[in-house]
């Protein structure tokens, strides 16, 4: 066996917000919004406590911080003030804390400000600059790794092309809207009623990863390929077909899993947003693994996942499983 070379901390779909608990909107799973701070609070702490004696390197959050409940009751701000108080805990104590880039975080901000809030906010003095994100990037997709081993982690933009992520009015939010339209004929486009198997990722609630994130996407694997890397991806919205449910994918999955398909370096992908667990793996050995949403977790759903040179080994806690994703 392999000795572990380190370890980071994983959750997806937080959603806090201060309101009475709710059904989602199938009526099949309650949604615990208060409760879902505190959560988050026992995880950071788990993990802190955890640093003191093994390599904790940094943490990822998948998506979906805070509920887009928030915004109508003029939240916003002060509630990612008070969820980004237990993420500074972790980024003082331990590494910095990666952000995705969520539907809910957009129900909330505008790109800019989520890009001020989040990911330049991402910063610890225990890490060194290959361990953040660039500084002041414009993006919501970058790279990042952790000295003195062949991993590299890639954050991704799924909003990149979306009617969430551009400006009302925006020649990109007009194409966009329109690009669902000629999918989707109902007059909701958050509905995928009448949509049949992954045609029902043509919603509102979805996006894309737009060509620029693809180019840079596939050069970023050219290199991390030829440096004979391990790559993991993160994404809110899932890739794989088989993952989660139709509903809940990338409107150009194809596109990315033929960029990751056409590299031998990508070892896991890593996503929210189905609010379930999921997972499948292709023929390359890809590894796509869903993760329960904190807000529909009765007790708790996060994992710390330890890295080794030949498998990634997620410790789930509450209602994330334990996995084994050997490569």
């Amino acid at each position: 066996m392999t000795a572990r070379l380190f370890s980071f901390g994983v959750l997806a779909d937080v959603q806090y917000a201060d309101v009475d608990d709710a059904w989602n909107y199938t009526k099949t799973s309650k949604r615990f919004y208060r409760a879902a701070k505190s959560h988050l609070e026992a995880a950071v702490d788990a993990w802190v406590v955890e640093a003191a004696t093994t390599p904790i390197r940094f943490a990822v959050n998948l998506g979906d911080l805070l509920d887009g409940k928030n915004a109508p009751m003029g939240q916003s701000q002060t509630t990612l003030a008070l969820l980004r108080k237990s993420f500074d805990v972790f980024q003082n104590r331990v590494g910095p804390v990666h952000h995705c880039l969520g539907n809910h975080e957009l129900y909330n901000f505008s790109r800019d400000e989520y890009l001020a809030g989040l990911v330049h906010h991402t910063s610890s003095p225990h890490a060194s600059t290959a361990m953040l994100p660039p500084v002041a990037t414009p993006t919501a997709y970058y790279t990042f790794s952790v000295p003195g081993t062949a991993y590299r982690f890639v954050v991704l933009d799924p909003y990149d092309r979306s009617v969430l992520g551009s400006a009302p009015g925006s020649a990109a939010h007009q194409s966009a809207k329109e690009f669902l339209i000629a999918r989707n004929p109902n007059a909701d486009l958050n509905s995928s009623e009448g949509l049949e198997g992954p045609l029902r990722r043509f919603v509102e609630y979805n996006g894309a990863v737009d060509t620029a994130q693809l180019v840079w996407l596939e050069e970023t694997l050219r290199q991390a390929q030829t440096a004979h890397e391990n790559v993991v991806l993160f994404s809110h919205v899932p890739l794989h077909p088989e993952s989660c449910h139709p509903a809940c994918l990338l409107w150009n999955y194809d596109e990315v899993l033929a960029v990751i398909a056409a590299h031998c370096c990508v070892r896991a992908v890593l996503c929210g947003h189905y609010h379930d667990n999921g997972y499948a793996q292709d023929a390359q050995g890809v590894h796509f693994v869903n993760f329960q949403a904190v807000l529909e977790a009765p007790a708790n759903a996060y994992a710390t996942i330890d890295v080794f040179s030949d498998r990634l080994h997620i410790r789930g806690v509450g209602n994330v499983p334990t996995r084994e994703l050997a490569f």
